[in-house]
């Protein structure tokens, strides 16, 4: 695997203050977010808060928003476009932009929405993207970034599931 050294980098160079990092941009990303949604909801209430997706396996769910995801994701989009794209931009915070809106459009391209569902869930993704991108840039550890993106899954994954409880 090409990308492998990426991930075997950030396994030993890893710090324990990079959990309490990766916490707190979460935990600030799911305020914004939760104020985004109270906005977005005013304007239009059809759009859909989660993923209705989760009927299927929990098993593979877990599996591809726990494991897969943040690991693929990552690594395409902080390590093989990041890098493709210092080949021809030297500003760090226009490749974080730039992987964090292609990492908002991947996820968006699969969901049926609105208008204000697209603003909506491109702001949060763009968000999430954006945040991923700025700590891989800052500790150039993948691990990091990946923890993020494990942390925010884990937290929509575990809201969805409460959820659908009630």
């Amino acid at each position: 695997m090409v990308l492998e050294k990426y991930i075997v980098n950030g396994i030993k160079n890893f710090k324990k203050y990079y959990f309490n990092d990766a916490l707190s941009i979460v935990i600030v990303i799911v305020l914004v977010s939760s104020l985004l949604n109270l906005i977005f909801a005013k304007i239009d209430s059809t759009i859909p808060v989660g993923n209705s997706q989760l009927t299927d396996s929990m098993l593979a769910m877990l599996f591809s928003a726990l494991i897969f995801a943040p690991i693929v994701e990552e690594l395409v989009n902080r390590c093989a476009i990041g890098l493709f794209l210092e080949k021809f931009i030297k500003n760090d915070v226009v490749i974080n932009v730039v992987t964090a809106i292609i990492f908002a459009f991947l996820h968006l391209f699969k969901m049926h929405l609105n208008i204000y569902g697209l603003i909506f869930y491109g702001l949060v993704y763009g968000m999430l993207g954006y945040s991923c991108g700025y700590y891989y840039r800052k500790t150039s550890n993948i691990v990091l970034s990946m923890l993020i993106h494990f942390i925010w899954n884990l937290c929509m994954f575990a809201g969805i599931v409460l959820r659908n409880m009630l």
